[in-house]
């Protein structure tokens, strides 16, 4: 069986889970080497390479300038002035301002969900241009 989201329910799911970034203050963003793990709930990989603050609020609203339905764009992303460790992006996690992990993607070198041009050295600035949040239309 398939469950099906009105366009208003992708737009509003988007939001009330963005918002939970936003309790307590800004959010941070951490690129890691390795792979993605299972869940927000398994421990974090190893090798942080960079790790960036969020806006206040993170994310724009969903469907809101020329973002689809159900897409969120982030808001500004504060660049890591110098990278933690040098490595190759694998995966990436936001957490929200006391820690907890809300969400988690993939990262990578011209590919994932954050895409680098370039591996990441140690001591050099690291900056993300832009981040998309999706809620799907259909469901298993």
């Amino acid at each position: 069986m398939a469950i099906d989201l009105s366009d208003a329910m992708r737009n509003a799911g988007a939001d009330s889970m963005l918002a939970l970034l936003n309790v307590g203050g800004a959010s941070t963003l951490k690129i890691f080497e390795g792979a993605k793990p299972a869940s927000c709930a398994a421990a974090d990989p190893v090798t942080v390479l960079s790790i960036h603050t969020m806006s206040v609020p993170a994310f724009k609203a969903a469907n809101t300038g020329g973002e689809p339905v159900g897409q969120a764009l982030a808001n500004a992303i504060g660049d890591d002035t110098a990278a933690n460790n040098s490595g190759t992006p694998g995966c990436f996690r936001v957490y929200n301002n006391a820690g907890a992990c809300r969400f988690q993607g993939t990262a990578g070198v011209a590919s994932g969900d954050i895409s680098f041009a370039t591996g990441i050295i140690q001591g050099l600035p690291v900056s993300i241009t832009s981040l998309r949040f999706l809620v799907i239309a259909t469901g298993p």
